[in-house]
């Protein structure tokens, strides 16, 4: 029997792992690289951002029915852009994904060492969390698309509760003045931090064959599913910009030096259960994407056998990674993380849809409206977007900042 059930989810679970693949734990940073700009400016990003990457999601899912069922973004580019555009998503892809999963092994270290601790009355070491971590969950990946969504329904709802407690006790420590202040040129420097905790767009493929190509679930699916990123990252923003003053922000703190404004200890505590189940969500969503986008690769067969090798294939480097070179690929998904982003989740979709439009003439599955100047606005904004992270990364903004 084939490990992958040949049942076929619904909308409400493909929204959740849209919404699971989006929402990380780098979501708790988000006011971090957002509270300089303020409230406001923050919300107006959050909405440009969301429609952005909502139309570039829908790209990428237009050029996926044309590819046609049990296809990645691999075999899309190849098809469009030939063996250039197959061997950048290809490198772009193992690298932002593979760097992903670092983080998420990382992280989830210390978080499953302190339960296992209490709850076995044992030491275990961070490394030995990461591996139970990367164990018990990969069990469940290398079960399929439909274990995944029954496991992340429950962890969303873990993730969802903790949310809901974490605003609930720090509503009381709001401030509404501290939402007044805004300084409008730093939220353009924000942007590609944001516009990548909007990046679900891996997972797409996979909720294709997953969903059997239903145009309409699947357009549902990935503007809704994305809709619940954008309200849970808009009610934290007022949660922490509320609660923390202004000129804290100025400062770059670390999130930890954040919760400190806010009074109440359970915030901290449900904001560590948040993170956990944010990892989780996470961590399940990329592994699964990454798997089918390997077997694509590979032109494996449908077989228990070979999906457990890219199960192997999948999980063993960022485990050892994580164990050898803690937090050195989450240092560099912070600097290049934005470029792979905007690569794989902006540029190709456009410039595939692009090619399967205006040279191979094929407009059977269009979705996105207009023609050559939207795709050209969608392509511009992608560089646009590139090039504030360069500058930010490689120049010194001191004075841009104070134009701004």
């Amino acid at each position: 029997m084939n490990v992958q059930d040949e049942k076929r989810g619904g909308i409400f679970g493909g929204m959740l792992l849209v919404a699971g693949s989006a929402i990380g734990a780098g979501m708790l940073g988000l006011p971090l690289v957002t509270g300089q700009a303020g409230f406001l400016p923050s919300l107006v990003i959050f909405l440009f951002c969301w429609l952005f990457m909502s139309l570039t999601a829908l790209l990428l899912l237009e050029a996926n029915l044309f590819a046609g069922k049990d296809t990645n973004i691999i075999s899309m580019a190849h098809q469009s852009l030939g063996n250039i555009g197959k061997y950048i998503s290809l490198a772009v892809y193992i690298f932002l994904i593979y760097s992903m999963l670092v983080a998420y092994v990382d992280a989830s270290g210390i978080l499953t060492q302190e339960f296992l601790s209490s709850a076995f009355r044992v030491k275990f070491s961070a490394i030995q969390g990461s591996l139970f971590f990367t164990v018990l969950f990969g069990v469940f990946v290398f079960l399929g698309t439909l274990f995944v969504d029954r496991l992340n329904r429950l962890f969303m709802l873990g993730l969802i509760l903790t949310y809901i407690l974490v605003l609930i006790f720090g509503t009381s420590a709001v401030h509404t003045e501290y939402l007044n202040h805004k300084i409008w040129g730093y939220s353009i420097l924000a942007i590609p931090v944001v516009i990548t905790s909007f990046g679900y767009h891996n997972i797409i493929p996979t909720l294709t064959s997953y969903l059997n190509e239903d145009r309409k679930k699947m357009i549902t699916v990935v503007v809704l599913g994305g809709g619940i990123p954008l309200l849970i990252y808009m009610l934290w923003e007022w949660l922490i910009l509320g609660a923390v003053p202004f000129s804290v922000f100025l400062n770059k703190p670390t999130f930890e030096n954040v919760l400190t404004f806010v009074p109440d200890s359970k915030v901290t505590l449900f904001s560590q259960y948040f993170a956990f189940f944010a990892i989780v969500t996470s961590f399940l969503a990329q592994a699964l994407a990454l798997v089918d986008f390997l077997r694509d690769a590979f032109q494996f067969k449908k077989k228990a056998m070979n999906r457990f090798f890219l199960i192997l294939l999948v999980l063993i480097p960022p485990f050892l990674l994580a164990a050898s070179f803690p937090g050195i690929f989450v240092k560099a998904l912070g600097y290049v993380g934005g470029f792979a982003a905007i690569i794989l989740f902006v540029l190709i979709p456009a410039f595939m849809v692009w090619d399967l439009r205006y040279r191979q003439r094929n407009f059977e599955h269009k979705i996105v409206p207009g023609g050559r100047v939207t795709l050209s606005v969608i392509i511009f904004i992608g560089f646009c977007i590139m090039t504030i992270e360069f500058v930010q990364e490689f120049v010194n903004l001191s004075f841009l900042k104070h134009i701004l």
